[in-house]
């Protein structure tokens, strides 16, 4: 009997830690390419910042510059308290995107595995923005390959 609790124990272990396994949203490939340089902490937020000209990151945030033979691409990831915060952050951004002159053109929007996406074009890439439960992703991937690259990550965070 001793044998047969330790047993169960040891599947429930498993079980529950299966659960709280974390989404890795900088994985080393997508779409071919790979993950050369990770940004995180005060580095990601100050670049964050920068490209900004003023004080925009969330308290977490993490940068993935990808690379491959076809072209680089570059995932920006901000981590907010709760989903609502994140649906709420990036409806602020789309707003201010289409509404304030921006290098940012386009702005339509199309459903991608139960996420709403918006699309943008500008600076010779394709941008993509949007929600992941308390995630906000903003993914920047040149033109010709970008919804390929955009396919392939959703696949992979899902």
């Amino acid at each position: 009997m001793k044998r047969f609790t330790q047993i169960i124990i040891a599947v429930l272990f498993i079980l529950f830690s299966a659960c709280s396994v974390q989404k890795v949203y900088l994985p080393d490939k997508v779409s071919g390419f790979s993950l050369n340089k990770k940004l995180t902490g005060s580095e990601a937020e100050d670049f964050v910042n920068r490209l900004h000209y003023g004080t925009v990151a969330a308290d977490e945030n993490e940068i993935g510059f990808y690379s491959s033979e076809k072209g680089s691409a570059v995932i920006y990831i901000s981590y907010y308290n709760s989903d609502d915060e994140a649906d709420q952050i990036l409806l602020q951004m789309v707003e201010k995107i289409e509404n304030v002159p921006s290098p940012f053109e386009g702005g339509d929007s199309f459903e991608l595995s139960d996420h709403i996406i918006y699309r943008y074009s500008g600076l010779g890439q394709s941008h993509f923005v949007f929600s992941s439960g308390n995630v906000l992703l903003w993914i920047s991937a040149d033109v010709m390959w970008a919804e390929l690259f955009l396919n392939d990550y959703i696949r992979k965070i899902t």
